[in-house]
């Protein structure tokens, strides 16, 4: 709070300005607003550090251009990755290799099992499938996909799944939800992310106001107003990980309610969470380990 809005205060309260009071009403003042900051205690700082938060940093065999999704595979302990041509398999050594032959462009991507890959987009330019792909599955890890529902129809550039449920935003205002595994769809609530995740059994979004979750699988949303404002976010359980525009990265292990600042690193495309100490991180040349 300036001065001058201080002394605008005290002459509205009737408090006499000589200089021994004026200090104390500054001091009033200004313990009030570090109380009422820290009340909140939704957002934890104390741990931060510009650097700290990358253990390691990997430059990768060859680049990847236009990153769209990211998930980690405990299996291997690699990455799986989503592009503009296809899915990839990224080491922790930097390694990239093809995870099969097609060259769609997948833009929404989930990986909830080992074997089950979901993902949406366009097909690539040797791809005899329709344009859009509507939703398609892996199910040997991308050496091969194959259309699940709305082939021709849908572009979800955003997918989240958890068990039989999948919900997709195919770029309207409105939600679209499965409860059947892909196959047949329904309208959920009105809402445009730009990224879904669940965690546990919450499903959080990321819109152009901030985060949203859900509780009743995308039928509704309520803004979590004290929460940062992600622009990549990935889940594993109830642990979330997101990257703000700014590059600050934050942890979440109780599904969002609060969070915790690690640090800042600038350029990520991507974010995979391994657990609520380690993450996984891709800018278009190299794979970061963020703990």
């Amino acid at each position: 709070m300036a001065r001058h809005d201080i002394l605008q205060v005290a002459e509205r309260e009737g408090i006499g300005v000589r200089p021994r009071i004026l200090v104390g009403t500054i001091l009033l003042l200004l313990v009030s607003l570090v109380g009422s900051a820290c009340s909140r205690g939704d957002i934890d700082v104390s741990g931060r550090s510009p650097e700290g938060v990358v253990a390691s940093r990997t430059p990768l065999s060859h680049p990847l251009e236009h990153i769209h999704g990211a998930a980690f595979d405990r299996a291997t302990s690699a990455v799986i990755v989503a592009t503009h041509n296809g899915a990839w398999w990224v080491n922790t050594v930097g390694t990239v290799s093809a995870a099969g032959d097609t060259r769609d462009d997948l833009m929404g991507f989930t990986v909830e099992q080992a074997n089950r890959w979901l993902s949406s987009g366009h097909p690539g330019p040797d791809s005899a499938q329709p344009n859009p792909l509507g939703l398609i599955e892996s199910r040997d890890q991308g050496r091969s996909w194959s259309a699940k529902s709305e082939s021709g129809i849908a572009d979800f550039h955003t997918l989240a799944s958890r068990g039989d449920i999948v919900v997709g935003s195919s770029g309207s205002n409105q939600l679209n939800v499965s409860t059947d595994g892909g196959k047949t769809w329904g309208a959920g609530a009105t809402t445009q992310p730009t990224a879904l995740v669940y965690a546990g059994v919450r499903l959080l979004a990321v819109t152009a106001t901030g985060l949203s979750v859900s509780d009743d699988d995308a039928q509704s949303f309520l803004p979590l107003l004290s929460a940062p404002h992600p622009v990549l976010i990935s889940a594993v359980g109830t642990n979330v990980w997101i990257a703000e525009r700014d590059g600050t990265v934050s942890v979440s292990t109780d599904a969002g309610q609060t969070w915790t600042s690690k640090g800042i690193v600038t350029g990520l495309q991507s974010l995979a969470a391994v657990d609520d100490a380690k993450a996984v991180a891709l800018t278009a040349e190299s794979i970061l380990v963020l703990r």
